[in-house]
């Protein structure tokens, strides 16, 4: 019997805490089940003029930032009132001068020339050293030379020069009279921005093209760049004029 009383019991506890167990979890899911409807919020067009707040909603005095602004606002010599509007600063700023600067790295480049050194590519830009972008070869004692090479995008090509044409030349070969067997180099090294006129002979027609001067680092070919600077290097600081020779090395001015 008291076996069976204690099994009776523990039946009755069960069932107790069974009971209980679905007590606390109906709320639960009567909570779940209750669905909340939810709505856009509309848009309030702010009124207030200003210097004025809302008086539909203040911000309680604890959530305002007013410890930043003033902290900014102090930092930049203001006063507490931060304005945007009239805020100023005790920064002491400079306009840059790009003049000046041009001026010292110019004089560097030609520094550097003097004195043989390596240049860079901002130093050779500030020579102002120029060419028209092409490159043409003429028999001595002939009147006319042909076009070889056109660089790309230079100015000759945006004007409209061919590898393949023909150019109206009027040197005198003085230099080539003594021996005309000896191959001799000429080149026209003028400044950036300078004009170019030359009058080309295509298919038996006759044109002129101008062009202006682009200054030689702005040449795309790497190679033909390099030649460039070379002769730059060879010759100084390239006042203008052509320079005849028979190599790189004895390049001499022989007119401007």
């Amino acid at each position: 019997m008291k076996f069976k009383s204690i099994s009776l019991l523990n039946q009755r506890l069960s069932r107790s805490l069974f009971a209980a167990a679905v007590c606390l979890t109906l709320p639960l899911a009567v909570y779940a089940d209750n669905t909340v409807a939810l709505s856009l919020e509309t848009a309030k067009l702010d009124t207030a003029q200003p210097g004025q707040s809302e008086t539909s909603t203040i911000p309680d005095k604890s959530q305002t930032l007013y410890g930043g602004v003033t902290k900014h606002d102090h930092l930049l010599g203001g006063s507490n009132n931060f304005d945007l509007g009239t805020s100023k600063t005790d920064a002491n700023l400079q306009t840059e001068k790009p003049a000046s600067d041009a001026a010292s790295l110019y004089r560097l480049a030609v520094q550097k020339l003097q004195t043989g050194q390596e240049l860079t590519s901002d130093e050779f830009r500030s020579l102002g050293a120029g060419c028209a972008g092409y490159e043409s070869n003429r028999t001595f004692f002939q009147p006319i030379a042909k076009v070889s090479v056109v660089y790309r995008d230079s100015p000759a090509a945006k004007a409209g020069l061919r590898k393949g044409d023909k150019l109206l030349d009027v040197a005198d070969d003085k230099d080539a009279k003594a021996d005309p067997s000896i191959p001799r180099w000429s080149i026209s090294c003028g400044q950036e921005g300078t004009t170019v006129e030359l009058t080309v002979l295509r298919h038996g027609q006759q044109f002129k093209l101008s062009m202006i001067r682009w200054n030689i680092e702005d040449i795309k070919e790497a190679d033909k760049r390099q030649l460039w600077e070379d002769t730059v290097r060879q010759l100084g600081y390239p006042k203008g004029g052509t320079y005849s020779g028979t190599n790189m090395n004895d390049l001499h001015l022989v007119s401007n």
